[in-house]
């Protein structure tokens, strides 16, 4: 059985490859960071001989391709019944019209097309119909309703057109590994039958319109290494059937991870690595069931400037799989049970005030005293207190004692550094300081035990 199903799956991925090798191609570096193979079309034959290097990239698409099956097996979730639009023939034509000068208006924003990819859309002779004229890259439905825009990886460069908002139907949307520059437009937020949106590796710029919280039919969404900037708008949190959401590589995306995210009880993929997020993780995660992957990381939401402790609601996440909260500012312990017995201490390197299993570092080890006694002094992470800790640091190598220590039972070092302070000057200048009920009873006390 295991043997029929491992010559399945190395079937299924040599047609796959078979496939990809027609067309350019996004490889995985190394370092897991999305490149491109060679700029060129390769037959399956050229691929062969470049398998050594293209491989990672192959397996790569692979894994996306069966991230993309059951994508597109989620859709069945999302009701999107259009037979309730009633149609006349005359709004048809009209429908037909409105489409087609979207398309064209799209077109004229396109500054260049080397590849003469939108040399199809025109409106002489037999190709004047975008869905009988054989207009590269749109796919229509049995009414002439335009349904689907793939120019993915066609090396255009120009702006996204507003008028993309006019092709009502649009279900997917895909222009992504191209040169795209400009905002994304907000109008896309009209689109209320779009299911996936994919614009990652573009040159795209400015926010990421609020308004995509209106495309609730969205079970895919990919914006990743791109030039957006801001912050996460809390209405993604209203996608309800989103599968998969990829907003990763965006240096300038920054502020908090809006807690409205965790409302995506569908959501199975989250990337959100190498940004420039503050604040911490949401405990709202702890309702996303149907989570399998979670990238907070380098390349994953890693590399970013989160801080706080890792919330114990993710061990509620039993379909996790993979988790990488790596390069952030986490610290405390690391929630135990479950899924996260499994895993490696590769999730959470780059965290220095993480403790806990799978890391070596204990949580009552002795490097967990600045964190202690910074919140024993302000209750809060401060400058303030971090002067003041670093004098507790310099007194525990002093006294060689912990926080944690077993002389501290029922009391803390704040309150006994003060009592030891008093007796020692008591005992050097024979007098009481302060508070003098206090202090001479403490004298009184020191006198019986001497």
């Amino acid at each position: 059985m295991g043997q029929s199903g491992s010559a399945s799956q190395k079937t299924a991925f040599f047609a796959f490859k078979s496939s990809v090798c027609r067309h350019p191609v996004e490889i995985l570096s190394s370092r897991r960071t999305l490149t491109r193979c060679p700029p060129r079309k390769c037959s399956t034959d050229l691929c062969a001989l470049d398998i050594s290097n293209c491989q990672s990239c192959l397996q790569s698409r692979f894994q996306q391709y069966n991230a993309k099956s059951h994508f597109f097996a989620s859709l069945a979730r999302v009701p999107r019944d259009r037979s309730l639009i009633s149609v006349s023939a005359s709004d048809t034509k009209d429908f037909h019209v409105v489409e087609k000068e979207a398309l064209l208006l799209f077109k004229g924003s396109i500054s260049k097309d080397p590849r003469g990819v939108l040399s199809s859309w025109t409106l002489s002779g037999y190709s004047s119909s975008p869905c009988t004229g054989g207009w590269r890259g749109i796919g229509c439905d049995s009414t002439g309703r335009i349904v689907s825009l793939d120019l993915d990886a066609c090396n255009l460069t120009g702006q996204i057109n507003p008028s993309l908002s006019n092709l009502t139907f649009l279900s997917p949307l895909n222009l992504s590994i191209n040169s795209f520059s400009g905002p994304i437009p907000p109008q896309l937020g009209r689109l209320s039958f779009l299911s996936s949106l994919d614009f990652k590796w573009n040159a795209l710029i400015d926010n990421i319109p609020p308004e995509l919280g209106n495309c609730t039919s969205l079970v895919w969404l990919d914006l990743s290494h791109n030039q957006l900037n801001g912050t996460l708008p809390p209405s993604l949190g209203q996608l309800s059937y989103l599968y998969m959401l990829q907003l990763h590589d965006l240096p300038s995306l920054t502020g908090p991870i809006p807690h409205q995210l965790g409302n995506l009880t569908n959501l199975t993929y989250l990337y959100l690595g190498s940004n420039s997020l503050t604040g911490s993780i949401p405990p709202e995660f702890g309702n996303l069931y149907m989570l399998k992957e979670l990238y907070l990381m380098l390349n994953h939401l890693n590399d970013n400037r989160l801080s706080g402790s890792i919330p114990s609601q993710l061990t509620q996440l039993t379909s996790l799989s993979f988790l990488n909260l790596s390069d952030n500012q986490l610290s405390g312990p690391i929630p135990t049970g479950d899924q996260f017995d499994s895993f490696s201490n590769g999730s959470y390197l780059g965290n220095k005030g993480l403790c806990g299993h799978p890391l070596s570092v204990k949580c009552n080890d002795h490097r967990l005293s600045w964190d202690t006694t910074e919140y024993a002094y302000g209750g809060k992470l401060t400058a303030k207190g971090d002067v003041y800790s670093y004098g507790i640091v310099l007194l525990e190598m002093l006294t060689r004692k912990r926080p944690t220590d077993d002389a501290f039972t029922g009391t803390s070092m704040t309150l006994w550094v003060q009592s030891t302070f008093r007796m020692n000057w008591i005992s050097t200048n024979k007098r009481c300081p302060g508070d003098i009920a206090a202090c001479e009873r403490t004298k009184a006390s020191q006198e019986i035990v001497g």
